[in-house]
């Protein structure tokens, strides 16, 4: 043991050591909290964990990126096709916790990236260790750690090595970060080619030269978006583009007469709603991204983005429409920091002030983090052990055989799409345009098994789905099984 402690004290003391296992508590908490307090508890969703992991199944068996709540190939909705990467990893482990995992690990990674940024960018050991901490305890972080799977949550580590191979000049990693980054989303795509645009403008008046880097990155996303259409047309199967008409859903007012959308947009952006947008986005950083525009604007756009969105999920709700936001955001906080870490006047001040500013900017920092996360408008509050009612969910589901037909709800969907041909039960989403195309369950598909539960209940038709369709479910399928007002019903094959 006398010899075993000094090589441990050494080890616990390196730098790196410190970073990695900061991230490594971090994936366990998001990964314990994603799993066991959300999915566990039946507060995931078939939008979006459910279509995800049904998009992998069916696409092993041959029907690219497929989803039954959709009706078609994700690819029609958005362009991700970094989604056929976790094909081979979902193979191995056919599970909806699987794509948690993946997320899970991707962004307790990118805690990692922006520790590893800090350092390139000459901050001491003691600041980029804050700075991951920041990150893992950011408000637009655990935004998206909360609120099931999505793609886009994989562009932050990829934008974090482009970032890495940008600034180091090392361009194997600055391709594979900005390939693997126009994968990931049309957002992110849009986020990049202004990104470019943005550093094309800033070289530009600065050395009155064109940048060759900024050009390719706005090519690299033109294209891409191009592609992007280009799929969507031929996923959607002679319909309109469903990719090309979330921003009429999104921003009402956008189909209003002009005295009227303008009004109407200015509300929505300076909206209370749009103020907490603002806090979450800036606040924990300091407003250290205001002073480093050339990396900040692809997150101001975002952040606009959200501010007029007339979408509740998307203009009040932390969830995953910040995400392509935060690598920009913190790149563009540790810029300004090594800039005035350069500062003789900066140092003076911090000098005169230690050791009590720093300590008085990392609780102010903590604190201001902490309040948004537990901000009403979070998911936060949502989580909860699985109790007593879940368990008798899990009891009732578990008699579903595998690869039969069921219908389910929302949040019963993601616990079966997996090993069966699971069906969504209708309902009506303002915000995403699938209902023309989505493959209902019942009452619109009589499958061979349907699941009811009374207390985790769906709206449909101005009540719930589960009182509405109840008379003439028992019409056509006998109760198997009843567990805490879980049930289970089958279909009658006497007609």
């Amino acid at each position: 043991m006398q010899k075993i402690w000094p090589y441990f004290w050494k080890l616990i003391r390196k730098p790196t050591f410190q970073a990695v296992t900061l991230a490594t508590v971090y994936v366990a908490v998001v990964l314990f909290v994603s799993i066991h307090l959300i999915h566990d508890s039946y507060r995931s969703g078939a939008m979006d964990l459910g279509l995800f992991t049904q998009s992998l199944k069916y696409t092993l068996q041959g029907n690219l990126l497929y989803h039954t709540p959709g009706g078609l190939s994700h690819l029609a909705y958005h362009f991700s096709p970094i989604l056929l990467l976790l094909v081979p990893i979902y193979w191995i482990a056919p599970y909806s916790q699987t794509l948690l995992v993946v997320q899970g690990i991707a962004l307790g990674l990118s805690g990692y990236l922006v520790y590893l940024l800090a350092r390139n960018c000459k901050l001491s050991h003691r600041t980029s260790l804050f700075i991951e901490g920041l990150f893992f305890i950011n408000p637009l972080v655990w935004g998206k750690a909360l609120f099931d799977f999505h793609p886009v949550g994989l562009a932050v580590p990829a934008l974090l090595v482009m970032f890495i191979g940008l600034t180091q000049k090392k361009w194997t990693l600055f391709t594979i970060g900005l390939v693997l980054s126009l994968m990931t989303k049309e957002d992110v795509i849009i986020a990049l080619g202004v990104f470019g645009l943005a550093i094309f403008i800033a070289n530009y008046l600065k050395n009155r030269k064109v940048n060759d880097v900024s050009l390719r990155i706005m090519y690299a996303a033109l294209i891409t978006y191009g592609i992007g259409v280009l799929v969507s047309i031929a996923a959607s199967k002679g319909g309109y583009p469903p990719m090309l008409t979330y921003a009429s859903v999104r921003y009402e007012y956008l189909g209003q007469p002009i005295a009227l959308a303008i009004p109407g947009a200015i509300s929505t952006f300076f909206s209370t709603g749009s103020l907490f947008l603002v806090a979450a986005y800036l606040v924990p950083l300091g407003l250290l991204p205001l002073f480093s525009l050339r990396w900040a604007v692809p997150g101001l756009l975002i952040l606009m983005m959200n501010m007029l969105s007339t979408c509740i999920a998307q203009h009040d709700i932390l969830r995953q429409a910040p995400t392509a936001a935060i690598p920009f955001l913190f790149m563009a906080g540790i810029v300004t920091l090594s800039r005035l870490k350069e500062r003789s006047d900066i140092k003076s001040l911090i000098a005169r002030l230690a050791p009590r500013l720093p300590t008085l900017m990392i609780v102010f920092t903590i604190t201001v983090s902490l309040a948004l996360n537990f901000h009403p408008t979070s998911r936060v509050m949502d989580v909860a052990l699985p109790g007593p009612h879940e368990e008798a969910i899990n009891r009732v589901i578990t008699l579903i055989p595998d690869g039969a037909t069921v219908t389910a709800n929302n949040n019963l969907f993601p616990h079966l799409c997996c090993r069966t041909d699971a069906y969504l039960a209708p309902f009506i989403d303002p915000y995403t345009p699938n209902d023309e195309n989505a493959d209902w369950g019942f009452p619109y598909r009589e499958t061979e098994y349907v699941v009811v539960d009374q207390v985790h209940k769906q709206y449909y038709m101005g009540g719930y789905w589960e009182d509405v369709i109840i008379d003439e479910l028992e019409e056509k399928y006998q109760l198997v099984v009843e567990i805490d007002g879980a049930k289970l019903y089958r279909l009658r094959h006497d007609g």
